[in-house]
């Protein structure tokens, strides 16, 4: 992320500097972020690589419309079995995708009407929550939908 980690005052500053080269220089300025909120406020293009190539390109609306539906992050309760909630979530009507995380569920649903069900049946099996959190196609969801990884997935190991 270009400002991750900095004070909200230095991000600022940042994100202005780089408009104004933009504007003033009539420049393209390319940035990496895996952050769709960075670079909102940043870009009015984007693009999605993979291993160096190019797989993706348009508006960002353009990018975010590529994959329908939204995404409800439900994090779990502390021991609560993730496995088991994804089970339950994943065959009801209107889950398209799951990914089980040891803490948290991140399901692509078509739409906003899927997440009182989720929450229901959860309740239902007893499998306690701390938060859920639904919002728009996230670039790692354009990613996964062109490369079948997740960001993360991609990310070569670290070395020290």
């Amino acid at each position: 992320m270009v400002t991750g980690g900095l004070p909200p005052a230095e991000q600022h500053e940042i994100r202005r500097l780089l408009c104004a080269i933009h504007v003033e220089e009539q420049a393209t300025i390319v940035i990496a972020t895996d952050q769709i909120e960075e670079a909102e406020g940043l870009c009015g293009r984007g693009g999605i690589l993979d291993a160096g190539r190019l797989i993706a390109l348009g508006s960002l609306a353009e990018l975010q419309g590529q994959v329908s539906g939204a995404t409800v992050t439900i994090h779990l309760a502390p021991g609560m079995p993730a496995g088991a909630a994804a089970v339950l979530v994943e065959s009801l009507v209107g889950v398209k995708a799951v990914w089980s995380r040891p803490d948290r569920l991140e399901v692509q649903v078509t739409g906003a009407h899927s997440l009182p069900i989720m929450l229901r049946v959860l309740e239902e099996h007893e499998i306690g929550l701390r938060q859920a959190v639904l919002s728009k196609s996230s670039l790692d969801e354009v990613f996964f939908r062109h490369t079948g990884r997740t960001i993360q997935d991609a990310q070569p190991p670290s070395t020290v």
